[in-house]
């Protein structure tokens, strides 16, 4: 059976042309391929694409244009004859399951997953364009999910079942297998989809029921940042964050983190590290482990979206730091109507509802993040 050393995992944030196909292949074969590394590549769906095709479902004939527009031009782009005739025969026969599944519920996960099944032939081309063969490993064929408290999960007994006996069928000396994120199938063979963030889902479940170490994430960002940029004016990329740190951040809608990543980390104590990073390695990195991070704090969300807006400060032992602040400080208090310790890693500052509180947070998030306030700041 082949045997894989680490996933890898591309973004379709990175994937919008056919250069940025041949580029992420280029990269992630001098990156990662070197010494007769085997690497489980997960793909996503071209930029945009996801959005389109369930608009196509539910209605909307002209995405059809648009998808097939964006994904023929990504492969004449590449420059493979084969790989344009590849795309052109899963256009096809996208146009054939639009008609046959006519509106039913089945059929945004139908369409949907087009999007990852033509992205993993276009990589593959990419990787063929620039040198370096690859393998394919259908996702439909060994990802097996089940319905679970109101959403398709992953069945990892019956995938880890499927995708070893897919791997053991495989006899190529290729060192890249490629493999569609987002889609899975039920056991009767139906097609689903994995919901927001199933890709990312999809590669550590696939790290997991392999027992590997490492898997990463290749973004267009370099790593998790300490808050949202489009509100804090200093966020600053963190180094490493441990496994309660990145699970709350994820539930709090961090981005580039989604909850359901971490669920095999914490059945299967695999992957042991995941890193999410730039194509050119920067970024940050996730210890599977409790407590492997520094003490401090790491991450300052606001969510004014609701009644009663608040502040969450991440970061193990960062309750403390908020706490002795606000015991300390009546400028701080001033901004704050209640304050919760929920757990070691994890505070919620309540704030009265003002159009201050983004000077008030970037105030806040300068001082436990970085040490220091800017001149001018609240």
């Amino acid at each position: 059976m082949i045997r894989i050393q680490k996933v890898i995992k591309i973004g379709g944030s990175l994937l919008s042309s056919g250069i940025d196909y041949l580029n992420v292949a280029e990269k992630i074969k001098r990156n990662f391929l070197s010494n007769e590394t085997k690497a489980l590549l997960v793909v996503s769906a071209a930029k945009g694409i996801t959005d389109k095709l369930i608009s196509l479902a539910k209605g909307n004939t002209s995405a059809l244009y648009e998808v097939e527009e964006q994904y023929m031009d990504i492969a004449h782009e590449i420059g493979d004859k084969e790989v344009e005739a590849e795309v052109a025969a899963l256009i096809k026969e996208l146009r054939t399951k639009i008609t046959d599944c006519r509106g039913s519920d089945k059929c945004v996960h139908v369409i949907s997953s087009y999007g990852e099944r033509i992205s993993a032939a276009l990589m593959a081309g990419a990787f063929k364009a620039i040198g370096e063969s690859s393998a394919s490993i259908s996702a439909l064929k060994s990802v097996i999910a089940i319905w679970r408290q109101g959403d398709f999960s992953i069945d990892y007994e019956s995938t880890s079942k499927f995708l070893h006996r897919e791997l053991s069928k495989n006899n190529s000396k290729s060192s890249v297998f490629i493999v569609e994120g987002f889609i899975a199938s039920l056991i009767d063979g139906e097609v689903v989809t994995l919901g927001r963030g199933g890709s990312d889902y999809t590669a550590t479940a696939l790290a997991a029921v392999l027992s590997l170490d490492e898997t990463y994430f290749i973004t267009e960002t370099e790593g998790i940042l300490s808050g949202d940029p489009k509100i804090v004016k200093r966020p600053k990329r963190i180094d490493i964050l441990d496994l309660n740190e990145a699970r709350i951040a994820s539930q709090l809608g961090v981005k580039k983190l989604h909850p359901k990543t971490f669920e095999p980390v914490l059945i299967f104590s695999h992957p042991k590290q995941i890193y999410i990073s730039s194509i050119d390695g920067v970024g940050t990195r996730i210890c599977g482990e409790i407590g492997c991070s520094r003490e401090g704090v790491k991450v300052v969300v606001l969510r004014d979206n609701i009644e009663e807006p608040y502040i969450a400060v991440i970061g193990k032992g960062g309750p403390r730091e908020v706490l002795s602040m606000v015991n300390e400080e009546s400028f701080i208090s001033h901004f704050i109507k209640r304050v919760e310790e929920v757990n070691p890693y994890l505070f919620f500052a309540r704030i009265e509802k003002s159009s201050v509180y983004p000077d008030f947070l970037n105030y806040l998030h300068d001082r436990l993040v970085w040490g220091e306030v800017s001149h001018g700041q609240v």
